[in-house]
């Protein structure tokens, strides 16, 4: 520990080479890191100006932000979240992107439901302008239920009212 309010540091380094060259370990309670982090400063998690984890606590609450980078990751999964038994949820409360800035041919952006269950994909929106849910495509075609199996439905309209069917 270190006390005194001086410009000192306390580093914990290692030159070993194997994968468990600083281990940090708590084997039957929790573990805190920087749960007094002054606001303004940083906790980083990772290398900088590669890939990192940066959590900024700030005295306005508005002005507090996480942030996961991937700088230099090329491959499909350079960053991946996965829940291997539960789900996950994102949630805000402003307007928000999910974006992908096309490089070149074939870089899609895929939202699916996968496996052979009664399982949906769900879009839906209580907005109510409109545009409260808006597809379009500004440069190439829309397709819509180009792989439609026989004998499914594709319906536009309000069930039970005025319904078109193909």
């Amino acid at each position: 520990a270190i006390t005194g309010a001086n410009d000192a540091s306390l580093l914990l380094s290692s030159t070993g080479t194997g994968s468990d060259a600083v281990s940090i370990d708590a084997t039957a309670g929790s573990m805190v890191i920087g749960p007094s982090l002054a606001d303004g400063q940083t906790l980083k998690l990772g290398k900088t100006g590669t890939t990192q984890m940066v959590f900024t606590p700030h005295g306005t609450p508005a002005d507090e932000k996480i942030s996961l980078t991937n700088t230099s990751g090329t491959a499909s999964d350079a960053i991946a979240i996965t829940a291997t038994a539960g789900g996950f949820s994102i949630d805000a409360v402003q307007a928000s992107d999910i974006t992908l800035a096309s490089a070149g041919d074939a870089d899609d952006l895929t939202i699916a439901v996968t496996g052979a269950n009664d399982a949906s994909l769900l879009l839906s929106s209580t907005g109510t302008g409109i545009d409260a849910v808006s597809i379009d495509a500004t440069a190439g075609s829309m397709v819509i239920g180009p792989s439609l199996a026989d004998g499914q439905t594709l319906k536009l309209g309000k069930n039970g009212a005025t319904e078109m069917i193909f």
